[in-house]
């Protein structure tokens, strides 16, 4: 049995690609929040 980070089981493949497609869009959002904060401090060149 498989388990996802907060400990639950997973108890299909789809749902185990579900919550990766969820994460991988997070990560991609976190991602471009943290780019777009250091691009707003970088000058200008």
């Amino acid at each position: 049995m498989l388990l996802d980070q907060r400990g639950r089981a997973l108890r299909s493949p789809a749902e185990i690609r579900a919550g990766s497609v969820v994460e991988a869009h997070l990560a991609e959002g976190v991602a471009d929040l943290a780019i777009a904060g250091v691009q707003a401090k970088l000058p200008d060149f």
